[in-house]
């Protein structure tokens, strides 16, 4: 979960190998969302895919979506949508996260 102010969102963490099988142009990977779903922010660092390489995680890679698609406190498996510096889709197979993370928002006044 994900929260700014009285929002919720779905926060989604990775780590994953990219290819590119153009022969010229470089790809840009600049955000990802899920089908239904508008993301809060881009990545702060592009993906940069040279043609014709594969790259491997050098870090982690997060995803803030609006709204909540998943069921609080259980697994949600679907399929991310990478977007580059064109605004060209790429839908990944579907993929399972796991649930981490508190339900609530930790920041919400009690009582």
């Amino acid at each position: 979960m994900a929260f700014n102010g009285n929002e919720t969102g779905m926060q989604l963490s990775f780590v994953a190998d990219f290819v590119h099988d153009d022969l010229n142009c470089t790809v840009l990977l600049t955000g990802t969302y899920i089908k239904g779903t508008k993301p809060w922010y881009g990545f702060i660092n592009p993906i940069e895919i040279p043609p014709q390489q594969m790259i491997k995680p050098q870090h982690t890679t997060h995803a803030i979506v609006h709204p909540v698609v998943g069921k609080v406190g259980e697994a949600w498996k679907g399929r991310l949508i990478f977007v580059d510096q064109f605004h060209r889709t790429y839908p990944t197979e579907k993929i399972e996260f796991k649930f981490v993370g508190p339900t609530e928002n930790p920041l919400k006044p009690k009582g």
